[in-house]
């Protein structure tokens, strides 16, 4: 599914605004969680809805680095489905503390999907490797000691 949009600020940072019938479209053939090439760069998100802006895709901070556009800049976008396991990359120091701790992966399986996002999103946006392996294994931890809480499982 392509299509061109206006990367637009809004109070809260930017967002990219979608067609109703493109949206609807995407959400009944794709799903709520895509993946969306801006400009040729994978982007995983969600097709979200507000009654003031309609349909549209959130483009934080780095997103809008990473695709590097400004407010205002036409973007070419194709939309795709999102096939991965999480619908979010996960960095490689998060996949490897799964697979040589069985027992944190099974806890890690049996949290919500919102909830695996959210805290492979935390271990990812670490600029060094040493600190997403560092918070791999702290999560991990607090994991296999029941804690099931965002907040309680990304303290150190």
């Amino acid at each position: 599914m392509e299509l061109t949009s206006i990367l637009t600020q809004s109070g809260y940072g930017c967002y990219i605004p979608l067609p109703e019938d493109i949206a609807l479209q995407a959400q009944t053939e794709l799903g709520k969680r895509v993946i969306c090439e801006v400009n040729g760069i994978p982007i995983h998100c969600a097709i979200k809805r507000s009654n003031r802006i309609g349909y549209y895709i959130m483009a934080g901070k780095s997103t809008v680095q990473k695709i590097q556009a400004e407010p205002g800049d036409t973007l070419n976008l194709v939309l795709r489905k999102d096939d991965t396991p999480y619908q979010m990359a996960m960095c490689a120091e998060l996949e490897e503390v799964l697979f040589t701790d069985p027992e944190a992966e099974a806890f890690f399986k049996r949290l919500s999907d919102g909830k695996k996002r959210s805290l492979i999103h935390h271990v990812s946006k670490a600029k060094h490797s040493d600190t997403r392996i560092n918070r791999a294994l702290a999560l991990m931890e607090n994991l296999k000691r029941g804690k099931t809480e965002l907040r309680d499982l990304t303290r150190s």
